[in-house]
């Protein structure tokens, strides 16, 4: 029987204060969040009525998690890239995982079907130059979306 690898940090405690850079696809990374576009001098992205609803809950999570932050966040077509400051240690170790699972669990619920894969990839964010590179990288993203790892161009579907 296939088994899933461990993609989280063993004993790592991810309901700890500090914040985490998480990437979040689409179900067989399909493009369904928006559309990459230039718009005079800038490339940009027109979500779509999925992608607007993503967003709409993704700001809405600091309502439902009161030590939650949404420090910033890019939505490109079939991905997510997200800071997430959660200010305040808890007793959950796996306070990260039930986040990221009821907002994708939410979207779903409100655009009728499953719209992300499972899992998600994440990053502890480890200092102010890390925190502020990854800021640039979101920043960025739209116009490098043609060199994008995760741009259909640039990938092979596992089987």
């Amino acid at each position: 029987m296939f088994k899933r690898k461990k993609i989280r940090l063993q004993n790592y405690h991810y309901g700890q204060a500090g914040c985490y850079f998480l990437t979040i696809c689409t179900h067989d990374r399909k493009e369904i969040l928006g559309d990459v576009f230039v718009d005079v001098d800038s490339i940009k992205i027109k979500l779509s009525a999925i992608g607007e609803i993503a967003e709409k809950s993704l700001l809405d999570i600091p309502n439902y998690y009161a030590m939650v932050k949404v420090e910033g966040y890019v939505i490109m077509p079939n991905h997510i890239h997200l800071l997430l400051m959660i200010e305040n240690h808890t007793q959950d170790p796996s306070l990260l995982s039930k986040i990221i699972n009821q907002w994708k669990g939410a979207v779903s619920k409100m655009v009728g079907f499953s719209v992300w894969q499972k899992s998600f990839h994440d990053h502890v964010v480890r200092d102010i130059a890390d925190y502020e590179r990854l800021q640039e990288y979101m920043a960025n993203n739209p116009a490098q979306w043609h060199l994008d790892s995760l741009h259909p161009a640039n990938f092979q579907n596992e089987p």
